[in-house]
């Protein structure tokens, strides 16, 4: 994650992107310079549901 960081925040992406990752503080803060939709949803397992947060960032 932190090459891809480092890649899209010193400008060196040429086409757009969009990639879900994790909700988490570090990741808002890391891609805080690009578009992000917060998309809420849940995961079974082992018959266990447990609701988690994916953010969708895009850009540039």
């Amino acid at each position: 994650m932190v090459g891809l960081s480092r890649c899209c925040l010193s400008g060196g992406l040429q086409d757009r992107f969009i990639l879900s990752m994790n909700g988490r503080p570090e990741v808002r803060e890391l891609f805080a310079g690009f578009e992000m939709e917060e998309a809420s949803l849940s995961y079974r397992a082992n018959g266990k549901v447990t609701p988690a947060r994916e953010l969708i960032i895009s850009g540039p």
